[in-house]
């Protein structure tokens, strides 16, 4: 989805809310796979819902999603970042794994593209943010 946000930026807000080493969001070098809920599922990795880094990447995309061109209803962040500087970007995918598999987001779609949509739980997991 295009952003009206350059992929610096995006990157900006990230290293001041998370100090870790694993950013959450990554180069979209396969942008067909995003658009496939059956891909995000597919990773091997496994994650926990809970910690800074998920508070974190919950922020960003939804920071992200304020930005979108395309209006997005509220909570909602999409599966691949188009940014105005052409940079292709996605959400981390096993952090999408495990809060698609704890029910803290649900896939939608939005003008024909893959997005997801905080439930309650996520929105619990963004209050948790100190």
């Amino acid at each position: 989805m295009q952003i009206n946000m350059a992929s610096t930026e995006a990157l900006d807000i990230i290293a001041r809310d998370y100090s870790g080493q694993s950013k959450p969001m990554s180069i979209n070098a396969r942008p067909t796979d995003a658009q496939s809920i059956a891909w995000w599922g597919s990773s091997s990795k496994t994650e926990t819902v809970d910690g800074e880094r998920k508070r974190a990447a919950l922020h960003l995309y939804l920071t992200i999603a304020s930005r979108a061109v395309a209006d997005l209803p509220p909570n909602t962040f999409p599966a691949a970042f188009q940014f105005n500087d052409r940079a292709k970007y996605r959400p981390d995918k096993g952090l999408i794994k495990a809060l698609l598999q704890a029910g803290a987001v649900e896939s939608c779609d939005v003008s024909g593209e893959l997005c997801f949509t905080l439930t309650g739980s996520g929105q619990r997991i963004i209050g948790a943010q100190s």
